[in-house]
């Protein structure tokens, strides 16, 4: 498989499952710039050992060029920071039993009114639990799926909030904390039956940069000091310690 415009290109896999959004190369950088973005599917062949596309490319128009992936299991988040005039959209798209992808109808129940105008630039999920994140706003809003499929707001992070990484009922989100004063790793357990939150240890001081869960272990990209110089630290999971505050 070739992809002719890395530079315009967000990818995310999950098993024998792909999807590639992608615009072309040309215009990345260009914020005049308003589509389409082609949305491409793909299915591993294992018996050849190569990827297929299952469908034709899907082109979403007038979402600008700053796009987000992330996919679980049958389920795609497309996350486009330009649509309406930055007022940025979420597209969710299933796999049905053909192998098709569709775009669902309304996937969000929102709680909070803000939330329904993301300003996206970042979209995080695993399962039944998603994150997205307003780059206009600067919050994240947590989602859990309900047995009907809809996406329902369970928690708004306040503003400060960087990127977030989830696995399984494991939540890390990177804040910029101003009554911390500083950037902080916040490490929360998701309970279903209750439908909330609960922060499972004291916050981690780290800088600026980027955190991946993966099971029982967290990567962090971390910024060191004021350079662009970045470091990484891998934190295993161990008997959490209840926070102290």
């Amino acid at each position: 498989m070739l992809i002719d415009s890395p530079d315009g290109v967000k990818v995310a896999v999950d098993g024998t499952d792909m999807v590639v959004a992608a615009i072309d190369a040309k215009y990345y950088f260009d914020y005049s710039y308003n589509g389409p973005v082609l949305l491409t599917f793909y299915s591993m062949n294992n018996d050849e050992e190569e990827w297929r596309m299952v469908q034709s490319p899907i082109a979403v128009h007038d979402v600008g060029d700053e796009i987000d992936v992330a996919l679980s299991s049958e389920t795609a988040f497309v996350g486009f920071r330009g649509f309406n005039d930055y007022d940025g959209i979420v597209y969710v798209y299933e796999k049905n039993q053909f192998g098709d992808w569709r775009e669902m109808d309304e996937p969000f129940i929102h709680t909070n009114t803000t939330s329904s105008s993301y300003g996206s630039q970042f979209v995080a999920f695993d399962g039944d639990l998603a994150c997205i994140r307003s780059r206009s706003l600067h919050d994240l809003y947590i989602y859990h799926r309900e047995d009907s499929d809809k996406w329902v707001q369970l928690d708004t992070v306040d503003s400060g909030a960087g990127d977030c990484s989830i696995s399984g009922d494991t939540v890390v989100i990177r804040d910029n904390d101003s009554e911390l004063g500083s950037w902080f790793l916040k490490l929360y357990k998701y309970d279903k039956g209750t439908k909330e939150l609960t922060l499972i240890q004291d916050p981690i001081p780290r800088n600026f940069g980027t955190a991946y869960l993966n099971g029982d272990y967290l990567v962090d990209l971390n910024q060191n000091g004021d350079d662009w110089e970045f470091d990484v630290v891998i934190y295993s999971r161990k008997e959490c310690v209840p926070p102290t505050t």
